[in-house]
């Protein structure tokens, strides 16, 4: 099951979500998403997806982080689907 994380700090590394969300079950991958700032330097965007390995375990994930407070951000935490490419 895959959930897209937003309004992490731009501090959170993909280890930090893995292991807040690997509280609840087995974190399968979990991936802060990252661009190149005008210096060259990377930098967060503020979001990321993170994949469970039950559908049990990504709901009580959601249910438990949904709304509570990683690095001093309110995480929002929703269903990630994949845009399949017509």
């Amino acid at each position: 099951m895959n959930m897209f994380v937003g309004n992490l700090h731009y501090s959170t590394n993909s280890d930090g979500l893995c292991e807040v969300f690997s509280r609840f079950g087995e974190v399968e991958e979990a991936k802060v998403i990252y661009t190149s700032n005008a210096k060259g330097h990377k930098v967060s965007k503020g979001y990321g997806f993170v994949r469970m390995a039950s559908r049990e375990q990504a709901r009580v994930a959601r249910q438990s982080l949904d709304g509570a407070y990683l690095d001093s951000r309110l995480l929002k935490i929703n269903d990630a689907f994949y845009k399949h490419e017509k």
